[in-house]
């Protein structure tokens, strides 16, 4: 152990010694192992690790889809919405969802106005991801019909933290939003995170006639598969749906067809090739960024011959100065991979603000 210590720190002085030899070797694994943790990170966030809810490689959504071109993903028209909602066997707690931005208007006591995002959820798409709120309740079916949803929210707990200080008699309250009072009716859990850190609040889904009758997909149905049935089983039932409002309905529906697809698939499937793109690559530099380091750790024990053959002199087995080099290399590898997580998580941040501009 005293040996050991002994190896260490005199691999510290060798490497201040040499400074220049140091900053290049460090900066290059620093560099390999930042840019392959950077991309690591998000294939884990978004390829690898389950969504945040039970069982939820079991939660489906459907996309419309050209008959001709299947590839080509658009949201389903509310006609059609109502339609699988009342055929489909295979998923329950069957609901749609769509993306809403609002304006939170001034308070009295001195809050500001700002422009706050979130979802309108109908209410069994709670019901689908498991969510329960930690304060309050949900709104009900009642609460969210066609022409006459009711001026009710919940509010997310990044919401209730930042514009309301955790207040427990938050529930009730009137806020304005687009110049209309809503009432707080519940507050989500603090872990509650659907596709990003940023969303405030979940509404109705607040949909209007004209809309109801369009044939634009302004919506996008979720599920959840019934247990003991499949992807493929939800799939032909909902190929067969489809040709059947095809036929019914051509207006709204004519060389439609339907794709029934994983909730983390269709949030983040895009990102599959592009990410694993980027892996390789970075792969590729950190084992270039190995190899400078090799050759300058080879060029560095070439210059060396002397002290090597005097330690030979006094003593020293082959394995003692084997040890003692390959000792020496740690304080360069810590030096690089603290280098290289200061880099990554910088990066990520970067990312991260980017991403949500």
């Amino acid at each position: 152990m005293k040996n050991l210590a002994q190896d260490l720190l005199y691999g510290c002085r060798m490497l201040l010694k040499k400074p220049a030899f140091t900053i290049v070797a460090a900066l290059s694994l620093g560099l390999g192992i930042g840019a392959n943790t950077v991309i690591f990170s998000l294939i884990n966030t978004t390829l690898l690790r389950p969504l945040p809810f039970r069982d939820s490689e079991r939660l489906m959504v459907i996309w419309t889809v050209p008959l001709q071109n299947r590839t080509q993903q658009n949201g389903v028209n509310f006609t059609s919405y109502t339609m699988f909602r009342e055929k489909l066997q295979t998923l329950e707690s069957f609901g749609a969802l769509t993306g809403s931005i609002k304006n939170l208007g001034a308070e009295k006591d001195g809050a500001s106005a700002e422009r706050i995002t979130g979802w309108g959820f109908s209410p069994a798409v709670f019901q689908a991801l498991g969510v329960k709120p930690v304060l309050g309740r949900l709104y009900t079916e009642a609460e969210d019909e066609i022409d006459n949803w009711a001026p009710v929210i919940v509010i997310t707990h990044r919401l209730w933290k930042r514009r309301f200080n955790n207040d427990p008699n938050v529930i009730g309250k009137k806020i304005i939003l687009d110049q209309n009072p809503i009432t707080i009716i519940g507050v989500l859990p603090e872990d509650f995170n659907f596709f990003g850190d940023e969303t405030d609040f979940i509404c109705p889904l607040e949909i209007r006639r004209p809309q109801s009758q369009s044939k634009a997909g302004i919506i996008l149905p979720l599920g959840r598969l019934r247990s003991g049935t499949s992807r493929k089983q939800a799939q032909a039932e909902v190929d067969t749906i489809a040709a059947q409002l095809e036929s019914s309905d051509p207006e709204r529906n004519k060389g439609n067809g339907a794709w029934v697809q994983p909730l983390q698939e269709a949030a983040y499937g895009g990102f599959r090739n592009p990410l694993l793109l980027l892996q390789g690559a970075v792969a590729f530099v950190l084992l270039i960024g190995c190899g400078n380091v090799a050759g300058l750790l080879l060029a560095r024990a070439a210059s060396r011959r002397t002290e090597v053959a005097l330690r030979t002199a006094l003593g020293a087995g082959r394995l003692r100065i084997v040890r003692q080099l390959v000792t020496e290399s740690f304080p360069l590898s810590l030096l690089g991979g603290i280098i290289g997580v200061s880099l990554s998580w910088a990066g990520l941040k970067l990312f991260i603000g980017l991403s949500s501009c």
